[in-house]
């Protein structure tokens, strides 16, 4: 399979006719009819506007070969503390390939670990506040 015929397989797929890239001003109508039809490859130009616009694997579209991006989603959802990363308190949906998503999943428990230590230490802060006020208590009561 060519470049053009990729080309013409997303553009099929995604339902982006050649008026909307000729629209979009990626080049003339008869240089897109050229590219969707197999007269010609794109230019470079022009497959590297596509990729921008569109988010095309710039491997697949050039090669062929698929590149794991497009199967894995992460979400990340607001921290329930007041320092959230997300302010609007939505899930955000990103697709990512699955390396980062395991090293984001790797943050994400160290994260939460290190919330449950700070809480676990402001809870035994407190408690020793509590003892100091007690003994203090005891030993003023003792010695007066």
């Amino acid at each position: 399979m060519s470049v053009s015929s990729r080309l013409k397989k997303y553009c099929l797929d995604n339902k982006i006719t050649y008026k909307v890239l000729l629209n979009k001003g990626f080049a003339s109508q008869q240089t897109i009819s050229n590219y969707l039809n197999g007269g010609t490859d794109p230019k470079g130009s022009f497959l590297e506007r596509f990729i921008k616009e569109y988010r095309v694997s710039a491997k697949w579209l050039m090669t062929g070969e698929e590149e794991e991006m497009h199967n894995s989603i992460i979400e990340l959802k607001p921290y329930s503390n007041q320092e959230s990363v997300n302010p609007m308190n939505e899930t955000i949906t990103l697709y990512t390939c699955p390396e980062c998503v395991n090293k984001q999943k790797e943050i994400n428990s160290k994260q939460n670990e290190i919330v449950a230590q700070k809480k676990t230490i402001e809870s035994l802060e407190k408690q020793i506040e509590l003892l100091e006020l007690c003994l203090g208590k005891t030993r003023g009561n003792g010695s007066g």
